[in-house]
């Protein structure tokens, strides 16, 4: 790991402090097939674009190929595939380097969260054409989702080493309990209580040799050079 102090900027120069991680091999091999990766492209429609289903082809007529364009990379960004490379102001005294290349993989719990909302919570789906009845389904997965995050942050949200994706089965298996808070059957506070203290006891995320966990890297940063 190297880090020194530059100047960055094209308009106005700002001193930053460069680190740069050299990346495994293994790393390495599958950034280079990436940036040599061929490109396909679907063929330019000609005349004029209509809206809604294209028709369909008849028997006699072959589909447009698509094109191909090979990835084009330059010199200068092949020479650093091999690192990776972090700009940032902090000073070393307040992080060392690990500590910045721990914060910055922590980057993608983030795409974890947006993850859940889209794919679990489908929130980019509808089941009606109206846009009435697909407005009145996105307002009530918002707030399912809604609920869902502030039970989290309240049973696990603070513990690292717990896991999002565990957390939210706590809450799908509890579902039928919110059903009858929600008739006045059994209390709200004793079924959040309940909520809260099944994800403190469970949601546990095992342990990794290689890539180590996020709670891993929190609790040594050295990992991530490893």
């Amino acid at each position: 790991m190297v880090q020194q102090w530059v100047q960055a900027g094209k308009q106005e120069q700002v001193p930053v402090r460069l680190i740069a991680l050299r990346l495994p091999e293994e790393v390495v091999q599958r950034r280079k097939r990436r940036a040599n990766r061929t490109v396909e492209r679907r063929p330019r429609s000609k005349g004029v674009q209509r809206c809604g289903r294209r028709p369909k082809r008849g028997p006699g007529r072959q589909p447009r190929q698509r094109a191909r364009k090979q990835h084009k990379v330059s010199v200068r960004k092949r020479s650093q595939l091999d690192w990776l490379l972090v700009l940032t102001n902090v000073a070393e005294p307040v992080l060392s380097a690990q500590q910045v290349m721990a914060l910055m993989r922590l980057r993608w719990q983030i795409e974890v969260f947006w993850k859940l909302c889209k794919q679990e919570g489908k929130i980019d789906t509808w089941r009606s054409s109206k846009p009435e009845r697909i407005l009145t389904e996105l307002y009530a997965k918002l707030l399912g989702l809604l609920l869902e995050h502030w039970v989290t942050i309240e049973g696990c949200w603070a513990d690292p080493r717990r896991s999002l994706f565990k957390a939210r089965q706590v809450l799908q298996w509890t579902g039928p309990w919110l059903v009858l808070a929600i008739h006045g059957e059994v209390s709200w506070e004793g079924v959040l209580t309940r909520m809260c203290a099944a994800m403190g006891s469970n949601c546990w995320t095992d342990r990794r040799r290689h890539p180590p966990s996020t709670f891993q890297l929190l609790e040594d940063p050295k990992l991530c050079g490893s």
